[in-house]
């Protein structure tokens, strides 16, 4: 996840100055994708347990860049507060 959000972070950023030229249609396809990425890991996750999860409370974090980290502190939190979020 973390190598298409660089990837598609470099494509919408370059601008016709750059060495590699990038069409318009590119850069907006590849903002659109960043965008639509960044709403997947910051919504609640439904079907997960009796209520809607948030990614954050298992322990995935997204950095101000749109990268992923694992956060242990924050899934150990909630495995030991509820470890029916684990099950089905």
């Amino acid at each position: 996840m973390n190598a298409i959000q660089t990837f598609l972070a470099g494509i919408a950023k370059r601008g016709a100055g750059s060495s590699t030229d990038i069409s318009p249609q590119d850069r907006i396809l590849a903002q659109a994708l960043l965008d639509r990425l960044r709403k997947i890991t910051t919504r609640p996750v439904y079907g997960f347990a009796s209520n809607p999860v948030l990614p954050a409370d298992i322990g995935i974090d997204v950095g101000e860049d749109g990268l992923l980290t694992f956060n242990a502190g924050s899934f150990n939190r909630m495995s030991r507060r509820g470890r029916i979020c684990l099950r089905r």
